[in-house]
């Protein structure tokens, strides 16, 4: 098998062995016909070789990485209330957690995310929502009344 260097066109062998499938010809002619390539190259492998022994995560945060959020990460609370509003929205059951073909959807999507039951949005996710919309409408009722008593009429 042969090959050929880029820089000069010289066509190599790549040894005397027909499976012999290594770099060490190409790498001797670099060192002696292009010495400041081979030298640049030399440095960028040593650089590379750097950057890659730099960090290694634990293992446990590489597992920590695919392992479900608890229902109370912010992460998981950020997409149930995303969820809750996209059946509002739509006017799509409940039961539309229960579906293989949204299950499936919602695995690819955030693998992390475990897609709570028609059960638990119904009765403590809605319940929840509920009670922060009427904290929320009432505090802003509230404070329309005060700006009314403290604005002047003219």
């Amino acid at each position: 098998t042969k090959l050929k260097c880029n820089l000069c066109q010289l066509v190599l062998s790549h040894g005397k062995n027909k499976n012999d499938c290594g770099t060490s010809s190409m790498m001797k002619h670099l060192s002696v016909k292009h010495y400041d390539t081979f030298q640049s190259l030399r440095a960028q492998e040593s650089e590379d070789k750097a950057g890659l022994n730099t960090y290694q995560p634990a293992i446990t945060d590489a597992f920590a990485a695919t392992c479900p959020w608890p229902q109370d990460h912010p992460q998981a609370k950020a997409v149930t209330r995303r969820l809750m509003e996209m059946i509002a929205i739509d006017m799509q059951p409940f039961s539309i957690v229960e579906d293989e073909g949204f299950r499936r959807f919602c695995a690819l999507a955030v693998p992390r995310y475990n897609l709570p039951s028609q059960c638990h949005l119904s009765e403590k996710v809605l319940e929840d929502l509920h009670e922060n919309l009427n904290f929320f409408i009432i505090s802003n009722l509230k404070q329309r009344k005060t700006n009314r008593k403290h604005s002047t009429c003219g």
